[in-house]
């Protein structure tokens, strides 16, 4: 007769929930900013001590880039969710009221994750999430026409822009 063998974890089960403790420290580095969120903030924030975050997260630059990714995948998910609009304006539409909501929005912090610290990592992500989005809406744009305005590349450029200043 065979016995089955069950492999274990080994140490203790965590005791937190790892997905609300990266919500808060992402609400934390959005208020405070990558050098204004200790690791005593942040750990007081998510409800944990130092040895679980390290365990559960890595160090602090390692969590600053999970909180990125998941910055990406929720509040900035607008983003994404505009360039696939069947329409141009429904896509500058969503980005615009995307930018506003998350400008303004009592659910989160004010602001952008990105813009709120400038550190490298998050320098680079918002300048190739900005061109990505450029391009992504001017692709978008321009499979529309610009009402007989002239050339439509010359048109849909000059809207490119102060859409992506608000964003």
């Amino acid at each position: 007769m065979k016995r089955k063998r069950t492999v274990r974890a080994l140490g203790r089960p965590r005791g937190f929930d790892t997905e609300k403790a990266l919500d808060a420290a992402m609400r934390e580095f959005w208020r405070k900013g990558y050098e204004g969120a200790s690791l005593a903030n942040l750990t007081k924030a998510m409800g944990i001590n130092r040895p679980s975050l390290y365990a559960a997260f890595g160090d602090k630059e390692a969590l600053f880039r999970k909180v990125l990714d998941r910055y990406e995948e929720g509040p900035a998910a607008y983003v994404e969710e505009a360039l696939s609009q069947p329409t141009a304006r429904g896509a500058v539409e969503r980005l615009v009221y995307g930018a506003v909501d998350m400008a303004t929005g009592a659910a989160h912090p004010k602001g952008c994750l990105f813009r709120v610290d400038w550190r490298a990592a998050s320098r680079r992500r918002a300048f190739g999430t900005t061109l990505f989005c450029a391009a992504m809406l001017e692709r978008r744009l321009c499979a529309s026409d610009c009402n007989g305005r002239g050339r439509r590349e010359t048109c849909v450029r000059m809207l490119i822009l102060p859409i992506l200043l608000v964003l």
